[in-house]
């Protein structure tokens, strides 16, 4: 009934600015036809007409304001050119990536540069571990204009099901849906649509998982509802076994609408379940690399709008992603071709000096520098300014600063290569951590 309840609220906001709109236009009519012949008459009947006229447009011009700037977030979330989400801080992810197993793809949500939650997707059971049943994805279709992201899914994935090096088995269920998003302001909606009711026995067991990450959230509070809790540092939570015997994790909280982080501004996300209750559930109580779960179960008889969450994301005009000097983490050879590539906000317009600097056991000297670095390019989240520093030759310890952001320290030297470059592959990782 929540669902159906905002749907009509919405359906006749929309009317009442589109009745608005050809009342205006209306108006606007009726005084470009009566404007000339009261200036040319001067009859009082017309010119008294044309003052009420006048006098309904400045309310129109008003409403008209109303109409265009009340109600439009100053956070909206648009979609960029490279296909997600975003406003100031706030990335909004579907499907951009596919690799369940490695807790990355579905729905992902990053704020300040830091993914917090990620793997949103229809799941068969609320903590599935990594060689747990995953859907076969398919089209990917993106609206721009209209805020709007679908992707095809569907179980079982027949490239793994009971095939390949580490075999899947699937249940006897078959189960096509869509997931989509839809901005709404400075929120997102999630849609689950299913092209069938489950069968009985799946009921309230499928639903939508999103993934959070533990280690930006140990020791941080949630609230579900108005309740508080604590996310931990480790899986405290009581192990129970279901009718059937399975061993199964009791959820931290369950309710209708969960804040996370409320008190940090870089990790608070609040969700809203509207089609069912949400739940948190700490995988970690079966899965020694699971993530925090929140999930919604699907209610039998549902397809469209099977799954409906309100997320709201918490954005921040400040934020600027710090800039990031990288460089050869193992040094250069005197002769070898030497640069530093700089990753920087792709709001950036101004560059800070860049600096190449000498470190000596008394001393740091600068050798090179900038002082007005060239936009190299941009490539996918970043811009990237490149900093050429071939022709210093001379043996020693040197780092690269960018402004007040430093490397980290390297080595120019002629027997760089001599030992623990590749050497440890061969006599440590391969026999030892791959056999």
């Amino acid at each position: 009934m929540e669902s159906r309840h905002t749907r009509l609220v919405n359906c006749g906001h929309t009317l009442t600015r589109r009745r608005r709109i050809i009342a205006i236009v209306r108006l606007s009519q009726n005084v470009l036809l009566i404007l000339p012949r009261a200036l040319i008459t001067k009859d009082a009947f017309f010119m008294r007409r044309l003052h009420v006229l006048f006098y309904c447009f400045g309310g129109a011009l008003f409403a008209v304001a109303g109409i265009l700037f009340a109600g439009q977030p100053e956070h909206a979330l648009t979609i960029n050119p490279q296909g997600y989400y975003e406003s100031p801080g706030v990335n909004v992810i579907l499907f951009d990536d596919f690799y369940p197993d490695g807790h990355q793809g579905g729905l992902t949500i990053v704020q300040c540069g830091r993914r917090i939650a990620a793997n949103g997707d229809v799941r068969l059971e609320p903590t599935p571990g990594q060689w747990a049943p995953v859907p076969a994805i398919g089209a990917r279709s993106v609206d721009r204009a209209g805020r709007r992201i679908s992707v095809q899914l569907w179980f079982p994935d027949s490239s793994k099901n009971k095939k390949g090096f580490n075999p899947i088995d699937y249940p006897d269920l078959r189960l096509h849906y869509t997931v989509r998003t839809e901005a709404a302001g400075g929120s997102i909606r999630l849609i689950v649509d299913l092209d069938r009711p489950l069968p009985d026995a799946w009921a309230h067991k499928v639903g939508f998982n999103l993934e959070l990450f533990p280690g930006e959230l140990f020791g941080e509070h949630f609230l579900m509802d108005d309740r508080p809790g604590i996310f931990p540092r480790q899986a405290n939570d009581q192990i129970m076994r279901d009718s059937l015997g399975d061993l199964v994790v009791t959820p931290l909280a369950t309710g209708s609408v969960f804040t996370m982080a409320p008190g940090v501004r870089s990790k608070k996300v609040i969700v809203r379940g509207i089609s069912a209750p949400l739940q948190l559930i700490d995988e970690r109580g079966l899965h020694n690399n699971g993530w925090f779960v929140l999930r919604s179960t699907i209610n039998p008889g549902a397809t469209t709008r099977a799954v409906e969450w309100l997320i709201t994301p918490t954005p921040d005009d400040a934020w600027r992603y710090p800039p990031v000097v990288q460089v050869s983490q193992v040094g250069y050879h005197p002769n070898q071709s030497k640069f530093a590539v700089i990753e920087l906000d792709k709001r950036t317009d101004a560059f800070a000096p860049v600096r190449l600097i000498r470190i000596t056991a008394d001393s740091q000297t600068v050798v090179k520098s900038d002082p007005t670095p060239v936009l190299w390019g941009n490539f996918l989240r970043y811009r990237y300014i490149r900093f050429d520093f071939s022709e210093i030759a001379d043996e020693g310890l040197y780092k690269i600063s960018y402004g007040a952001t430093e490397s980290n320290e390297f080595e120019i030297r002629r027997d760089l290569f001599a030992r623990n470059v590749w050497q440890p592959t061969l006599e440590y990782f391969l026999p030892v951590q791959m056999c």
